[in-house]
């Protein structure tokens, strides 16, 4: 049950157990039987559909005006160095 320990993010401890019932198994001995599984829940951390429809226009307009400055302001740089000349 290295599945138990790997949600929880516990490597270590999965393989210091799986070495312990290898040698347990190879001894000859009884089975230390495995970890305990339990139901963990894990809350999601994405906004939900609404979440993001709500906003989606302010988004669109951040991302519209970042667009926009990022292509007239080298424009004007360079209308401006060659208009010099």
């Amino acid at each position: 049950m290295i599945y138990v320990l790997a949600t929880d993010e516990k490597y270590n401890e999965a393989v210091y157990s799986t070495a312990k019932r290898l040698v347990a198994a190879i001894d000859g001995l009884p089975d230390p039987g495995g970890p305990e599984a339990k139901e963990n829940k894990r809350e999601s951390n994405f906004k939900t559909k609404e979440e993001t429809a709500e906003k989606r226009d302010q988004f669109t307009l951040v991302v519209g005006g970042l667009l926009a400055i990022a292509f007239v302001v080298p424009m004007a740089q360079y209308y401006a160095y060659v208009s010099k000349k």
